[in-house]
């Protein structure tokens, strides 16, 4: 029980790192005046493809009687990349 708390604060701490790396790097770019709009298509075509993967992980899964736990995360990353990738669908003809 206490390795898997040190294992969760540990990938906890990594996430924190990483993120506040991004957010510095986000706020360099942006003062500099290199930042460039993400293509959103690609968020689009990845979250459905990422929507399929997860659903086919499930599936299989329980089939074996396997606890779906790997593949749920796949599949709501999907969604939010579809859904990220759908709100932004008038600046696809833009590039």
């Amino acid at each position: 029980m206490y390795d898997w708390l040190l294992i969760s604060i540990a990938i906890l701490v990594i996430a924190i790192v990483v993120g506040l790396f991004i957010v510095v790097l986000f706020w360099k770019k942006q003062k500099e005046g290199s930042y460039k709009e993400p293509n959103y298509h690609i968020f689009y075509i990845l979250g459905i493809a990422l929507i399929i993967i997860g659903l086919c992980l499930m599936v299989i899964s329980l089939l074996i009687n396997y606890s779906f736990i790997i593949a749920f995360p796949i599949f709501i990353i999907g969604i939010v990349y579809f859904i990220i990738g759908q709100t932004h669908r008038g600046t696809w003809e833009k590039k």
